[in-house]
């Protein structure tokens, strides 16, 4: 994920809003419209207030909304890359009425002076919307979509192209994703339920939940939060989930089909498989489930079949060069057989003896059973 966008937003909304506010103005209405072909290019700024996106049928942008007592003006463009910025008063300055009027204190968070806008595109745009304050609701695109906030919570249905969401504080909720979805908060919460996804999670102390019905991918973080993830995986699906110091809850249909590797530092881990987890090791706290019984059968099956083809080296090959040996030399026609028959049967007493003495002592070396408390 774009991690610069956050600070480059960030930076520059700070000094924007430290800036002092002059008499306060009566707030104004704004009405632009302009044509945009079906896959262009929008970018939206704005700092406070909210910023609606609706998708439509039709090869043109349309803006509409309210100006609140801190905005200077609308910069609008149209066109195959468009624009739509909310400029403030006072840019430069460096006092505190700004962030006071904008922001609000208290209750009165979030009823500043800023911006309401509705923007309407094509639906098969690429949108970039990025904001401090204000909160993001965008609905029927099918292009790509991309957002930064810093604490406007975001708000996306439908299925897209890609959606990529940055978002600090604020809480994300996305209803149908794309089908490559990236979305990461610091701590804010987010929720995504999808039909047909690859997905891309990041929280640090935020909750994560995910509901969806035919996943292709998943790869899900955090570090002091909680996470919690069910649906379908789809078929070949690859899904890690990995928690510092937060809780992992994973919860699939009881017929799939699926390989699971659960390992723990200082947790535990609970399931309905109903095989116990086991100690990891002697030194350490942490449990490893005994869920991934299919992997370890064909990986046992695979080590078999290399180990037979071992035996039958170390065994056959000397057994047969000596049968050859003593075919060559002319001796009775039955001796190249008991000599071959003899040498195989004491090759293979010495490989069993050197796989019973190598078990004993791996199991010395790794038996967790013995390890565990009574």
């Amino acid at each position: 994920m774009n991690r610069t966008a956050i600070s480059t937003l960030t930076g520059g909304a700070l000094a924007l809003l430290l800036a002092a506010t002059p008499a306060a103005a009566a707030e104004r209405t704004v009405s632009e419209r302009g044509a945009m072909p079906a896959d262009g290019q929008v970018s939206i700024e704005n700092i406070a207030g909210s910023v609606k996106v609706v998708g439509w049928d039709r090869d043109e942008i349309s803006v509409t909304g309210t100006l609140g007592d801190d905005v200077e003006r609308l910069d609008f463009s149209a066109g195959a890359r468009a624009s739509v910025e909310v400029v403030y008063k006072e840019r430069h300055a460096r006092k505190n009425g700004v962030v006071r009027n904008l922001l609000g204190d208290g209750d009165d968070a979030g009823k500043g002076g800023g911006a309401d806008l509705t923007v309407q595109v094509p639906r098969g745009c690429h949108l970039e919307v990025e904001v401090v304050a204000a909160g993001v609701d965008v609905s029927g695109l099918d292009g790509e979509i991309e957002v930064t906030s810093v604490s406007g919570g975001v708000d996306v249905r439908g299925a897209c192209r890609r959606l990529e969401i940055e978002c600090v504080s604020g809480n994300v909720e996305v209803d149908g994703a794309g089908r490559q979805t990236e979305v990461g908060t610091v701590s804010g919460n987010l929720k995504v339920r999808c039909d047909d996804a690859a997905l891309e999670l990041e929280t640090v102390t935020g909750e994560a939940t995910v509901d969806c019905a035919n996943l292709r991918s998943l790869e899900a973080n955090t570090v002091n939060g909680t996470i919690t993830l069910s649906g379908r995986p789809a078929r070949g699906a690859v899904i890690e989930a990995e928690s510092v110091n937060g809780s992992l809850t994973l919860a699939v249909p009881g017929d799939v089909g699926a390989d699971f590797e659960v390992t723990t530092f200082n947790g535990g881990i609970e399931n309905a498989f109903g095989q116990k987890p086991t100690r990891t090791d002697r030194y350490t706290p942490g449990e490893e489930g005994a869920l991934q019984n299919m992997g370890r059968t064909m990986l046992l099956m695979v080590l078999r079949m290399v180990l037979l083809s071992i035996v039958v080296l170390v065994v056959g090959l000397p057994s047969a060069l000596l049968h050859t040996l003593l075919e060559e030399v002319g001796s009775d026609p039955l001796l190249p057989w008991i000599a071959a028959g003899s040498l195989a049967w004491v090759l293979l007493l010495g490989i069993d003896g050197g796989l019973i003495w190598l078990g004993g002592k791996m199991l010395q070396r790794f038996d967790v059973a013995r390890d565990k408390p009574v």
